[in-house]
């Protein structure tokens, strides 16, 4: 009981002479090791002019290394799960795959985890809203949802893509 009440006097000490930021204690930092479990899909909408339907580009990158493209305006580019197939634009779907090392999937994966990804970071309903880039993620059994334009991510992204 006494390490408790020492633990929490020093946290508020810390917090009191500045020490430790709200900002650090807001920040989830680690290391990635290599595991089959692990997995990030991006999805990136891009809107069209007048009444075209938008065009969402897809990356899931598994543990494995596995990295699945879809690209489209098929409902089938955001979920492998049962459509109607009678749904406009059923057809309009690109799909491609290649395997990245295991190297190559941890670097992206750490690059994620050092960019903030597992921050607590509160948006308001119109970031939420301008968001171009839906990140959902699975890292060392840590989950998260991320709604972001922020350029770096936006980069990982990129480079991901860059593969195709």
């Amino acid at each position: 009981m006494n390490l408790k009440i020492t633990a929490y006097a020093t946290l508020a000490l810390s917090l009191f002479c500045g020490c430790v930021s709200f900002e650090t204690l807001n920040q989830k930092r680690f290391t990635v090791d290599s595991s089959p479990l692990d997995w990030v899909q991006f999805s990136r909408t891009i809107h069209g002019k007048g009444n075209v339907a938008p065009t969402t580009i897809r990356l899931q990158l598994d543990g494995s290394g596995y990295l699945e493209y879809r690209s489209g305006r098929s409902p089938r580019v955001k979920t492998d799960f049962w459509q109607k197939t009678d749904a406009n634009n059923w057809q309009d779907i690109q799909t491609d795959h290649i395997v990245l090392s295991r190297e190559e999937t941890v670097k992206f994966y750490q690059r994620l985890v050092d960019a903030g990804i597992y921050d607590r970071v509160k948006l308001t309903k119109e970031e939420k809203a301008a968001a171009s880039l839906a990140i959902l993620a699975r890292i060392g059994f840590e989950k998260k949802l991320t709604l972001t334009n922020d350029p770096v991510f936006i980069k990982i992204f990129d480079d991901l893509l860059a593969n195709f």
